[in-house]
């Protein structure tokens, strides 16, 4: 079976790559052109080089392949009409060009974001059947590409997989946490706990290709994460176990991200790229949780995300300090 991957040299990409090719099928990673692809080469079946804002390119990348998975798109932007362009815009030319050029599709997968449905606390997790309110730009332009998904696929059998927070081996968002565990102080924001559901990479990984494969899961939306529910004091506790040294975790006032994000958005102009956090990303940060339950893909696939946290940040901060990260 042949395996198309579209933001195949990202994170998760990279891991979803080698959970196919693990199963015994062929991996097609799609990159854009000057992307890094050394690592991929020795798992992957034939790399494609593909611009996703092209309906020819797009047409040309699915053709001959049995499944999609979609990664790519953008978790930054300065506008929500950028995360448009790709978060929504790109779905649909994907899904316009496997109807021309790949007829006989056997799924499609999405990998949407928790930040499309909206926050969860614990006790009152996000689940697939609640209305979704998403709370920030990027959070409605993935909405949004689900709702084009599903509004255009018509005969393609199609699974969306919403993950929350990923970390891991090759995840550089998350790198900050673990270089301030190991060097500085890591303030925890507000007065209250706030909680959030957690997934290992790889195991994140191999759940997407055991969906795409699975006929039960068609036409479904799916949370996945590991069992367990985390206060960001434990997420920043396990990582500095993880790196021999737990930092002090003072509890600051929502005043003081309010403070970050203000600057963040009024340097954006002059930044290369769309600052981490900003007045867009802000309701993300004060939100009181980002808690999802997992009931509908444990019924079809068991336990998808056995990595607890503890043994991830281990594993991740091995990863990190052997590549150099940190």
């Amino acid at each position: 079976m042949k395996i198309l991957v579209t933001g195949a040299s990202g994170f998760i990409g990279h891991h979803v790559v080698q959970a196919v090719v693990s199963q015994g099928l062929r991996a097609f990673p799609v990159l854009r052109a000057g992307s890094d692809r050394r690592d991929l080469e020795a798992h992957a079946d034939r790399i494609r080089v593909v611009d996703l804002a092209d309906a020819a390119s797009c047409r040309e990348a699915v053709r001959g392949v049995d499944v999609v998975i979609h990664l790519a798109g953008l978790t930054r932007a300065r506008s929500l009409q950028a995360f448009r362009e790709v978060n929504v815009h790109g779905v649909s030319r994907l899904v316009t060009a496997c109807h021309e050029a790949a007829p006989g599709l056997k799924r499609f997968v999405l990998v949407s974001s928790i930040a499309a449905a909206g926050p969860g606390v614990r006790g009152a997790p996000r689940r697939e059947t609640d209305p979704c309110e998403p709370v920030t730009p990027y959070g409605v332009s993935k909405l949004e590409g689900e709702e084009a998904l599903r509004a255009e696929a018509g005969s393609i059998p199609w699974t969306i997989v919403r993950p929350p927070v990923v970390y891991g081996p090759r995840e550089r968002d998350v790198l900050t946490l673990f270089k301030l565990c190991r060097r500085g102080v890591v303030p925890i924001v507000g007065w209250r706990d706030k909680h959030y559901s957690v997934v290992y990479g790889p195991d994140l990984a191999r759940a997407i290709v055991e969906l795409a494969l699975e006929p039960r899961a068609s036409g479904r939306v799916f949370y996945v994460a590991e069992r367990n529910v985390y206060s960001y004091m434990e997420f920043v506790g396990a990582i500095g176990r993880a790196m021999g040294r737990v930092p002090p975790r003072p509890r600051v006032p929502h005043l003081v991200p309010r403070i970050i994000a203000l600057c963040g958005s009024l340097t954006q102009p002059f930044r290369r790229r769309p600052p981490l956090v900003s007045l867009s990303k802000l309701p993300e940060i004060l939100a009181p949780g980002w808690v999802c339950a997992t009931d509908a893909v444990r019924e079809i696939l068991g336990d998808v995300a056995p990595t607890d946290l503890e043994r991830g940040a281990r594993e991740t901060a091995a990863w990190y300090r052997e590549s150099g990260w940190v």
